[in-house]
């Protein structure tokens, strides 16, 4: 993998090291990306079976919201560009 990395001054490129990151950073986006989509499909389809749709239409304004999930998604990634996830060298290997 290929990524700029914080201190990437204590290793010289062609290295072997060892990176590590904020974990937090990495679930919230890993929760915005996988699980909110998906938890909107499913909120879009009892939302369509309350109000008494059919099994057609639970389904359209599930795939509605699971839409407009990734559609939020797209849009916070867009706005997020200017403080992406970063990358910390924690330690070189011997090469």
């Amino acid at each position: 993998m290929r990524r700029a990395c914080s201190r990437a001054a204590s290793a010289l490129p062609g290295q072997k090291v060892v990176i590590e990151s904020k974990t937090s950073d990495v679930l919230g986006a890993a929760a915005l990306l996988y699980l909110v989509p998906f938890v909107l499909l499913f909120l879009g389809y009892a939302i369509g079976s309350a109000l008494g749709w059919g099994e057609g239409g639970c389904v359209l304004i599930g795939f509605a919201f699971f839409a407009l999930g990734v559609a939020c998604n797209v849009v916070y990634q867009r706005r997020k560009k200017a403080s992406p996830i970063t990358f910390e060298i924690i330690q070189v290997l011997e090469t």
